[in-house]
């Protein structure tokens, strides 16, 4: 692993982090009582636009890896690119979900929720793929 590959995973790591904290934010405030649903949709925009500042710098990470990087982590990279295929349809069901005159706050909650599993998965992958290429160290 090179440097700029090193820093690329830390950025990937940094924004994970971000994304997570984000959508834990929206897990507390969607098991409120009453949620509030003008603070839900703030959210909701930071969240969708961290999710996707996270992918682009996933793509320029996998854009800076060379064949062989590729081919050993074809799987951890197979099931990282499922994950965030997951997270997106979450942050479009999240979205239309919001969107509504009366969002469900279940559903909400739920959607969030089930977002905060994948970015944990999320976080262990990129944790994994920086000590597989010798950038833990």
């Amino acid at each position: 692993m090179n440097q700029q590959q090193r820093a690329q995973v830390r950025d990937c790591l940094r924004l994970t982090e971000q994304t997570q904290s984000r959508v834990r934010d929206m897990v507390s405030l969607s098991n409120k009582t009453s949620m509030d649903v003008g603070r839900a949709r703030q959210q909701q925009s930071r969240l969708q636009n961290e999710a996707k500042t996270m992918m682009q710098q996933h793509n320029r990470l996998m854009e800076n890896l060379t064949p062989e990087q590729k081919s050993q982590m074809r799987n951890r990279v197979q099931e990282m690119e499922q994950i965030q295929t997951q997270v997106n349809a979450r942050v479009q069901k999240m979205n239309e979900e919001l969107n509504q005159p009366t969002p469900n706050q279940q559903q909400v909650a739920r959607q969030a929720k089930e977002m905060e599993q994948m970015m944990n998965q999320l976080q262990n992958q990129y944790q994994d793929m920086e000590t597989a290429m010798g950038g833990g160290k």
